[in-house]
């Protein structure tokens, strides 16, 4: 190439993002069998992708287009990433980790964890059914 780059054709190119998951908190609770993870992010231009991994496990991708990355339209907020729905054979005992990546669309990567415990109870539907008596 004979021209230089400048960084006014590209906005926000030196921005580092940053990600900080609010919800579940460091030492705190989620729901189980599903949660809505909430984070705080800054970008320098916009966010293309958010990936969040429970125990090592890819649980949820926000990615370009998606209806979630409507929540990442700004440059910098709060936002509620996709609701996660854990399968029934997941065992929720113990401590799990959270482990959030923001991409932006230069490619860089911000990321963030956090450990919490699943709520043991209060936090399903309860269902009772009861037989009809007489006829």
């Amino acid at each position: 190439p004979t021209e230089e780059c400048r960084l006014d054709l590209t906005p926000g190119r030196l921005v580092k993002p940053t990600v900080t998951i609010l919800s579940p908190d460091a030492s705190g609770e989620a729901p189980f069998p599903m949660f809505t993870p909430e984070v705080r992010y800054t970008v320098g231009h916009t966010v293309r992708d958010v990936l969040f991994e429970l125990d090592g496990r890819l649980v949820a991708h926000a990615a370009s287009g998606s209806d979630v990355m409507r929540n990442f339209r700004r440059a910098e907020g709060t936002a509620e990433g996709p609701p996660v729905r854990l399968p029934r054979r997941f065992d929720p005992a113990g401590t799990h980790m959270l482990h959030v990546t923001l991409v932006d669309s230069y490619y860089n990567r911000a990321e963030d964890s956090v450990r919490f415990r699943f709520a043991e109870s209060g936090t399903g539907m309860l269902l009772q059914l009861r037989r009809a008596r007489g006829r």
